[in-house]
């Protein structure tokens, strides 16, 4: 009969791109850590960035770039039954930006709006 220590949990991983999104399924036994199911989900043949490896050292790769069920993680925590790692794309435009540029176009939008004559009834 198996030991607790020896309890296997399904973990998944996840990548998404603007035109795609790459899952993959992992067994890992408990008391598995991040860096070390990161090594085991680089072995398989369409696993999420399997097709950036080849520029970059996985420490550099994943270096505030991933997640845990969306927060942020070390390398070094042990993970639980149906985890899911997380691999952040860098961001195109930060939120503080983002949000200066709706306020703008609001703006813009009720002024249009404004400016143009009302239709008799």
């Amino acid at each position: 009969m198996p030991s607790a220590d020896a309890a296997e949990h399904q973990i998944f991983a996840i990548e998404c791109f603007e035109d795609r999104v790459v899952r993959a399924e992992l067994t890992i036994r408990q008391g598995t850590t991040l860096i070390q199911a990161l090594e085991s989900l680089l072995a398989l043949p369409f696993a999420p960035l399997v097709d950036r490896m080849q520029d970059q050292s996985l420490d550099e790769l994943v270096a505030g770039n991933l997640g845990v069920n969306g927060l942020r993680a070390k390398l070094d925590q042990v993970l639980n039954a149906c985890d899911r790692i997380e691999f952040y794309r860098p961001l195109i435009i930060d939120n503080k930006k983002a949000r200066q540029l709706l306020v703008e176009n609001q703006r813009r939008q009720r002024a249009t709006a404004r400016s143009q004559p009302k239709k008799p009834l």
